[in-house]
């Protein structure tokens, strides 16, 4: 049963406290042309973050991660498949939005046997379980944050 913990934004206070005296901190090492300009944007950027990744269209977190999240952070996926040992071996390697990447890899027992194709959706399968697990680690911090103010 999927439970959401409701709050409204004025708990951010202390948050978007700390985040005007980050913005100050960063403004100081700035030169002044790109002042402004730099920390508006961060400053903004943070708050979309705050209002639109942790919170839920209705003003709650989501307590999981949904099959669709997997996708949209599996941004690119590379299939190589190359002999080692005399085998043919499948390695599949995906870039997530934010750039980290995600590696598995297949083989077979027997040559004959080999199918790149199958390697392939073993590879996105074990992929994706991992994909879950980093995306539930961050909502895990995500929630925990939210629970210390």
């Amino acid at each position: 049963m999927e439970q959401n913990r409701r709050f409204n934004l004025s708990e951010f206070t202390e948050t978007e406290k700390a985040i005007n005296n980050a913005v100050r901190l960063i403004e100081k090492k700035l030169p002044p042309s790109v002042k402004a300009t730099k920390a508006g944007v961060l400053l903004s950027s943070t708050l979309v973050l705050v209002q639109d990744v942790l919170l839920g269209d209705e003003g709650t977190i989501p307590n999981t991660v949904t099959k669709e999240q997997v996708a949209d952070n599996m941004q690119d996926v590379e299939v190589r498949t190359i002999q080692e040992f005399d085998k043919p071996v499948t390695h599949v390697t995906v870039r997530m939005k934010n750039g980290f990447t995600v590696r598995e890899s297949t083989t077979c027992v027997d040559p004959t046997n080999y199918s790149e194709e199958i390697g392939a959706q073993i590879c996105l399968e074990r992929i994706k379980n991992q994909v879950w697990f980093l995306l539930g680690f961050l909502l895990q911090e995500s929630l925990s944050e939210v629970k210390s103010f």
